[in-house]
């Protein structure tokens, strides 16, 4: 065998920039599938680590507008445990690890104590156990908290406000079925009388990529669009091993008269295939070592694990690299079948005379591989650029109220309980900040927020409800229908009557309950009240729909309101502060906050966005999820025209003599080239036309996650082929011009 490695070697050094090509073209690609492997596992794994999953269950009820939700008032979660004798363990919470709540602690006492922000989470039994537990994982619903307790009374004696959420332990997933039905048949009288319809237990490991519920912020997955992904890395890595196959077949003309001298020297065919064949192992395992060496590189760079969204963590995930190398031992066997038994296929006079050609059902074969990486690629551009238009998309909609010059403060429990107007005044101090205003919970969020089910005149309905400061609307640029905003008045102290404005999506949900024949007349609501258990609430105004949530959700109800300090819901402070500042430079604004953030509140650290990265942060899975697309569809571009340039390296070689004829009749430069590029356009436009059907699917699976979402256009498809061609001609001419200027007499004289 000494010769075939000497040949080899020769290839190697002949044809260094194909080689290495697909070698690197390998690598990347075992890169990236073990990338998506780790992130499809995380989102796969989800509360995985959580003992007894699946006998663990939370309890939902579906209210009488057909919607399920998952928060109950307290006296309701009691009755349910108390009815039920399958019920194992029982733990009810405030969800306010899902929700802007963070509490500010220090580990000594003193002027130079330091502060620290920790998340909170309120939860039964109502007594305090001190110690500390092991951090859990990222991708689980329980979080690393402070945890406190939930007093044992506490809102016992109200049945309305639906604050808490419960997890049941129950000994088999049949019990908890027999548990609701039983309690329904027993309660259904008593629990419509609170708009309750129906209740349920669902399974915990079917919350993360099951149907999301009202009221519940818990992290939800698409399990659809994960599966696309993994399946992607699947097909990139069998772009890379056809590419092997093709480079394998280009360079079969140096390597057939190596092999073809040890076949007359007395090789077998069978030994000869094994050692090509190993030969192909070899390869495919070294390229996955450098993928391996990759993604130790990449293990702590800041800007993948961004991409992915969680750490890599190699040692959590060893499993994925095992099963990547039997997956890649089997591929590199499999790729290296078809090249072995090519290569040894001609007979020894015609391979020692180089007069082999392809037949037509070897160059079939060669292009339905090449057409097969086409519509991967294109279908894979076509998700690309359908990405980069959605995320645009989500930045140009109108939200309904002015993001630009406002920034967004985050204060502590103790400073927004007692010290909220004198962080005001010291702000506006500054020439730097224009006016300050308040709000109980982030205004736009997808995080647990006030959610109510009120009366108007008879009718229950339902609206995202958030406690704002009187000059909020008009701080945020919140467009008015009818009626006015909000006035000073109407936090005065001795105002007793809460007031609100509500979004045009709660009003005229009011207004097609009452009156369906005159839906757009919403001025009537104007100076009537609504009823909040039983406290009266006036309406003051009608807004514009304001975005309150992400684009994924479609528009909900909301109303804000305000009141006097110490009456109606005052008793949640308003946490968060939004400054507005002059357009420029907000260096000198952000200092002076720092600054009075210092000084009323020792310790505390400023917490300070501006309003559009909080935006930001509510399309970041899309956005790493767009990105991973992204990715893929440059390595299978890239590993495409491997492919082409692999195709082309054995035509030409095939073509020699064809081409030195068309130039001695005349044939141009321009010609022969256009002849070179016309077939492998023409496979292009083929896998173009499959791809549509492939990409249309793909974009729209995309899409749907979005409530609001770009059109699909029908340029974008167009775009995709324009640039997959480009590239394809731009592969296919940059290796045939050599063989297009060459001198007929030099091939012809053979």
């Amino acid at each position: 065998m000494q010769s075939t490695f000497k040949n080899l070697l020769y290839v190697l050094r002949h044809y260094k920039l194909a080689t290495v090509t697909n070698l690197l073209g390998l690598s990347f690609a075992f890169l990236l599938f073990m990338l998506i492997s780790i992130h499809v596992g995380h989102e796969y794994s989800f509360d995985a680590s959580l003992l007894n999953r699946e006998r663990i269950f939370q309890l939902e009820n579906k209210r009488d507008d057909g919607i399920w939700e998952a928060n109950f008032a307290r006296p309701q979660l009691e009755r349910f445990i108390a009815a039920s004798p399958y019920i194992e363990a029982a733990a009810i919470t405030n969800n306010l690890v899902y929700s802007s709540v963070r509490f500010g602690i220090s580990a000594s006492e003193g002027p130079d104590a330091r502060s620290y922000m920790e998340q909170v989470e309120r939860i039964t039994p109502g007594y305090i156990v001190g110690g500390v537990f092991r951090d859990f994982p990222e991708n689980t619903r329980v979080k690393n908290a402070l945890y406190i307790p939930i007093m044992e009374k506490e809102m016992m004696e109200n049945w309305h406000t639906g604050l808490y959420y419960c997890y049941l332990l129950m000994p088999t997933p049949e019990s908890a079925s027999v548990t609701t039905e039983t309690y329904m048949a027993d309660s259904r009288a008593f629990l419509k009388s609170f708009t309750i319809e129906d209740m349920r237990l669902r399974p915990l490991s079917d919350l993360y990529f099951g149907q999301p519920v009202r009221a519940d912020a818990a992290p939800i997955g698409n399990k659809l669009r994960t599966n696309m992904l993994f399946f992607i890395a699947i097909l990139i890595i069998g772009i890379a091993l056809v590419n092997y196959i093709n480079l394998s077949i280009a360079l079969a003309p140096i390597r057939t008269k190596s092999i073809t001298i040890q076949k007359v020297l007395g090789s077998s065919d069978t030994t000869l295939r094994k050692y090509l064949v190993l030969e192909s192992l070899g390869i495919s395992v070294v390229a996955f070592f450098l993928a391996l060496l990759f993604l130790l590189f990449l293990n702590n760079v800041q800007w993948v694990t961004n991409m992915v969204g969680h750490p890599l963590d190699l040692y959590a995930n060893w499993k994925i690299p095992a099963y990547t190398f039997f997956l890649v031992a089997g591929g590199g066997i499999l790729a290296g079948l078809y090249p072995a038994f090519y290569i040894t296929s001609f007979p020894p006079v015609i391979a020692l005379n180089k007069s082999f050609t392809l037949s037509d059902r070897a160059k079939n074969t060669r292009k339905l591989l090449i057409g097969f990486q086409f519509v991967i690629s294109i279908t894979l551009i076509v998700g690309a650029l359908f990405v980069s238009l959605q995320n645009r998309y989500i930045g140009n909609v109108d939200l309904g109220f002015n993001k630009e010059n406002v920034l967004e403060v985050r204060l502590s429990m103790g400073a927004a309980l007692k010290k909220g107007e004198l962080f005001k005044a010291r702000l506006l101090e500054s020439p730097a900040i224009r006016d300050v205003s308040f709000s109980e919970f982030k205004f736009v969020s997808d995080e647990s927020r006030s959610f109510i089910g009120y009366n108007y005149k008879g009718q229950h309905y339902y609206m995202s409800w958030l406690g704002v400061s009187a000059n909020f609307p008009e701080l945020m640029d919140v467009k008015m229908i009818a009626g006015r905003k909000f006035r000073p008045t109407d936090e005065a102290a001795d105002n007793t009557q809460a007031v609100c404005v509500l979004s045009e999506t709660a009003a005229r949900e009011i207004v097609s309950g009452l009156s369906p024949e005159k839906p757009d007349d919403l001025s009537d609501l104007v100076g009537t009240s609504i009823t909040d258990n039983d406290i009266p609430v006036r309406i003051v105004g009608i807004f514009e729909d304001v975005h309150y949530e992400s684009l994924y959700k479609e528009l909900r109800p909301m109303g804000l309101w305000t009141s006097a300090k110490n009456h109606y819901r005052r008793s949640v402070p308003e946490r968060y502060a939004y400054v507005k500042i002059p357009g420029g430079n907000p260096r000198t604004a952000i200092e002076h906050i720092r600054k009075v953030t210092d000084e009323l509140i020792p310790g505390y650290p400023a917490d300070i966005h501006f309003f559009d990265t909080a935006l930001e942060e509510l399309y970041s899975k899309s956005g790493r999820q767009g990105a991973l697309i992204t990715a893929l569809c440059l390595m299978a571009v890239f590993l495409s025209l491997v492919g082409v340039f692999g195709l082309v390296i054995f035509e030409l070689q095939g073509q020699e003599k064809e081409i030195a004829v068309r130039k001695v009749h005349g044939s141009t430069v321009r010609q022969i080239l256009w002849m070179l590029n016309s077939s492998f356009l023409r496979i292009t436009l083929v896998c173009f036309i499959i791809s549509i059907p492939l990409a249309y699917y793909g974009v729209n699976i995309w899409l749907r996650s979005f409530a609001y979402k770009t059109p699909i256009y029908v340029w974008v498809f167009l775009v995709a082929l324009v640039i997959i061609m480009t590239l394809t001609v731009s592969t296919v001419t940059f290796q045939s011009y050599r063989a297009a200027m060459a001198n007929p007499a030099s091939k012809l004289g053979h």
